[in-house]
């Protein structure tokens, strides 16, 4: 690989490139829409730090959350808050210590959602997390109404199955300190 060296009086970008260039798989972002920069260029330090903050947080092998997106959001808006946060986070305009860091992390989840397979496995990895929390909603449900049905006394078949599932057999008791009034408040 070629290495065009810009030749730049501000430090750092020159280390930027090298790893943007390093990291490159062919996907273009393209160029900045005017708005974005205006309003981008327009926050505080106080913000930018907030940002570059939380991307640091948040794991490497979550994209959605490190550019800070829900996983059904189009791919152009997807852009338009890659862009924002590119200006916000970018090692010139921010004097976080981690900026440069948060930076080619921002970059690296955007190539990773733009890149058509990651993205798709990332989706299939999410949507199977809220099929299984789903699942696990509806029988929690189904056994709080075999519950209520074993209080009452009433039972339907599978009851049983459904209470040893989560242990609800019997319920819970209270402490005589949590029903009685202490003795000097007793009249």
């Amino acid at each position: 690989m070629d290495l065009v060296v810009i030749r730049n009086e501000r430090p750092g970008i020159w280390s930027i490139r090298q790893a943007e260039l390093d990291q490159d798989d062919g996907f273009f972002v393209g160029p900045l829409p005017c708005a974005l920069f205006t309003k981008a260029a327009s926050t505080n330090q106080d913000e930018r730090f907030e940002e570059v903050t939380r991307i640091m947080g948040v794991e490497p092998n979550i994209p959605y959350d490190i550019v800070g997106v829900n996983h059904k959001m189009a791919a152009k808006n997807l852009k338009k808050r890659y862009w924002k946060l590119s200006l916000m986070v970018h090692p010139d305009k921010c004097t976080h210590p981690q900026a440069h860091q948060a930076f080619i992390k921002l970059n690296k989840a955007f190539k990773d959602l733009q890149h058509p397979d990651k993205r798709k496995a990332l989706d299939d990895k999410i949507m199977k997390k809220e099929e299984e929390e789903e699942m696990k909603a509806e029988l929690r449900s189904m056994c709080e109404a075999a519950f209520w049905r074993r209080s009452q006394g009433l039972s339907m078949e599978g009851d049983d199955v459904l209470l040893a599932e989560l242990d609800m057999k019997e319920p819970s008791k209270r402490d005589e300190w949590m029903t009685s009034l202490p003795p000097e408040r007793k009249v």
